[in-house]
């Protein structure tokens, strides 16, 4: 666990944890970049529907906007998603919906929701699907300002994957302020998800590195 996930309860804690994870385990299972967002809905189905044998789609308040996946794959057992259409403003009550009828958290005052592809990402497309993780409020600070100057998503883009800057972000919730700072993060993020003998997770954990020191200014 890191600091970030602290002001939980410890049972809350494990469902932060586990939204996160369930991400990262792409990495360490598969050597590739989850997708986490797609341009309609209907890209999303057919990743689904091509990427795992085994799955179930449940709606959220009604599935128009917001829907919970579970995933059954023999190469990580089980997998859980929330996925949310762009537009939709009420993604963080969807998240909190998951984590009281799913995973039985009854304390929803520290909880909160966020998307792991920046949404500004995808200004001109409303109808675009984008999934979300569980954390903490008050955190991902220090985020907006980088994500507002990343390069908008083009017509045809269809699916955006995991990068290391969204990976720091669910991992860390928070921009280190110097280079000490995002060393400190690398070693907690190290201990949190498994790299030894992971040579793609050991380079995707150095384009981390490399990505996000480029945002911290150096005295």
């Amino acid at each position: 666990m890191t600091n970030a996930w602290s002001p939980l309860n410890p049972e809350d804690a494990d469902f932060v944890a586990q939204s996160i994870l369930d991400y990262i385990v792409f990495l360490e299972q598969l050597r590739e970049p989850p997708k986490v967002a797609f341009e309609s809905f209907t890209e999303l189905n057919e990743w689904l529907s091509g990427e795992f044998k085994n799955y179930n789609v449940q709606p959220i308040f009604g599935g128009r906007n917001a829907i919970r996946v579970e995933i059954m794959d023999q190469r990580f057992t089980y997998l859980e998603q929330v996925w949310v259409k762009k537009s939709y403003g009420r993604y963080r009550q969807a998240m909190k919906y998951v984590a009281t009828n799913f995973h039985g958290v009854h304390d929803l005052s520290a909880l909160d929701a966020d998307h792991i592809s920046a949404r500004i990402m995808l200004t001109d497309f409303p109808d675009s699907w984008i999934a979300i993780f569980s954390t903490y409020k008050n955190s991902n600070s220090g985020f907006g300002s980088i994500e507002r100057g990343l390069p908008k998503a083009r017509k045809g883009f269809g699916s955006i994957a995991l990068s290391p800057m969204m990976a720091f972000k669910i991992l860390t919730g928070k921009m280190p302020r110097n280079i000490a700072d995002l060393d400190h993060a690398l070693i907690d993020i190290k201990g949190q998800i498994l790299v030894e003998k992971n040579n793609y997770l050991q380079n995707f954990i150095c384009s981390i590195y490399n990505d996000v020191s480029k945002y911290i200014k150096v005295p």
